[in-house]
């Protein structure tokens, strides 16, 4: 009898502990992948997890490109809320609506693989990549930033790097119809005590993210990591290590700067609108001081 309970119990240890823990939950859903939770992306599901109990409700993150930022806030992360949240709705955007379909739909995917961890799973008839709704009563609205949300409420907002391209930050007129697409009309469908989570390169200094920092009276929580550190680097990084090393290293990173200019390596994979004289991995402590939140339990 012992020898056949055994199995049971590990595998209810196992769906409890996805269901409580954000890690143990990126761990499960990565296994498949053979991909683990880098050092970057066990802070960030800090952060997020932090959300999810409420002890934040605002969240911004500076990440460089190619550091799984997506894969981790717009695919693991919603999975797992609607786990914790049943009933809830997530707005999820990007700087269009195809990319935000992407998200939802390797999303979709994931928490149709993983049904029996989670315990829930789409309805019958939820074909759409826009729109659909789960078992539990979660729904799930993707939307690119010109996109409408009217009649659309929301306990979560993730916004996924809403500006493309730094051509695209460069345009005034571009950023302030972000700015007041993000003020005007999406801010206004999070419902009262909800929670919205941004996660960027930053382009410019007065993109969605320097304009929060000028006008906006949230008390946002801003995590920076660049690619390569500073002196003020969260992680613990001696001064110009790589982000994710195993991905890419410091002399990747070193040849990427050759191809892409200045400016864009230092917007962004060091996460900065202003690059200084001598260039952006030349003199990696020109970063400002940044507080950064530890997101502890206690």
């Amino acid at each position: 009898m012992f020898v056949v309970l055994r199995p049971l119990v590990h595998e209810t240890i196992t769906r409890l502990s996805v269901r409580t823990d954000l890690l143990e939950w990126a761990t499960q859903a990565l296994r498949s992948r053979d991909q683990t939770p880098a050092a970057h992306h066990r802070l960030l599901l800090r952060g997020l997890q932090a959300l999810s109990q409420g002890r934040i409700d605002r969240l911004l993150v500076h990440m460089p490109p190619g550091s799984a930022k997506s894969t981790y806030v717009s695919m693991i992360f919603p999975a797992w809320w609607f786990a914790q949240d049943p009933g809830s709705s997530i707005i999820a955007a990007s700087h269009t609506e195809g990319l935000a379909i992407h998200f939802g739909r390797q999303m979709r995917d994931l928490i149709s693989a993983q049904q029996p961890i989670h315990g829930f799973d789409l309805t019958k008839g939820a074909e759409s990549s826009v729109r659909w709704r789960l078992t539990n009563g979660g729904e799930y609205l993707a939307i690119g930033t010109r996109g409408s949300v009217i009649g659309r409420r929301a306990d979560f907002v993730i916004i996924d790097d809403p500006v493309g391209s730094l051509a695209q930050a460069d345009r005034a007129l571009d950023r302030d119809r972000i700015w007041n697409w993000f003020r005007s009309d999406l801010s206004t469908r999070l419902k009262p005590r909800g929670r919205m989570h941004i996660i960027r390169t930053r382009w410019h200094e007065v993109d969605l993210a320097g304009r929060l920092g000028q006008y906006s009276n949230d008390n946002w929580r801003i995590v920076k990591l660049a690619a390569l550190a500073d002196e003020h680097d969260e992680l613990g990084r001696a001064q110009g290590d790589a982000l994710w090393p195993e991905w890419e290293d410091t002399a990747a990173l070193e040849r990427k700067r050759a191809s892409v200019g200045e400016r864009t390596c230092y917007a962004a994979y060091q996460l900065s609108s202003h690059p200084l004289e001598g260039g952006a991995f030349s003199r990696l402590q020109v970063s400002p001081p940044f507080t950064v939140p530890s997101f502890r339990t206690d």
